[in-house]
């Protein structure tokens, strides 16, 4: 968990380039080859503050490449992600969002549109309608995951 920048190692010394923040370890779907749902931690949200303070540090550190939301979790679920985007923005960080595109309805789609990340990853990671519920650990309609999935690039293609 960060701290104060006294308390952390400089990540400069170590040549990274690419920085991930889990701004929260939730996640809509219970994927059976994500590590996230194994986890017995707690639920939880990291606070706005937290973040920013991440972010600001960042900013002054030479080479990060983009700042990724998250690998683990969905971060469409986090209220704050529209506000950690333009934050990226303002510091001059790029940013990658990566998410598995279930909540892409037309709210989030706007949003994205309006708080573009630098980057957007998009994990189906299954393409059989027949084995999406079971792999994803879901009930949800394939036909309305795909289909949120295709209206939003449609948008950004457009």
């Amino acid at each position: 968990m960060y701290r104060d920048s006294k308390d952390i190692l400089d990540i400069r010394d170590y040549g990274f380039c690419k920085v991930q923040i889990e701004i929260n370890n939730t996640c809509n779907f219970n994927c059976s080859f994500c590590s996230l749902s194994l986890s017995k931690l707690p639920k939880r949200y990291m606070k706005k503050e937290e973040v920013f303070r991440i972010l600001d540090y960042l900013s002054s550190c030479k080479g990060i490449r983009y700042v990724t939301f998250p690998q683990f979790g969905e971060p469409l679920l986090n209220k704050n992600i529209w506000d950690y985007l333009d934050k990226c923005r303002s510091l001059g960080l790029k940013s990658e969002l990566v998410t598995n595109g279930f909540l892409l309805n037309e709210e989030n789609i706007d949003r994205l549109y309006k708080h573009r990340p630098d980057a957007l990853q998009i994990s189906l990671q299954i393409m059989d309608p027949n084995k999406h519920n079971k792999i994803r650990g879901t009930n949800s309609s394939f036909d309305l995951y795909i289909n949120r999935i295709v209206t939003c690039l449609a948008k950004f293609i457009d």
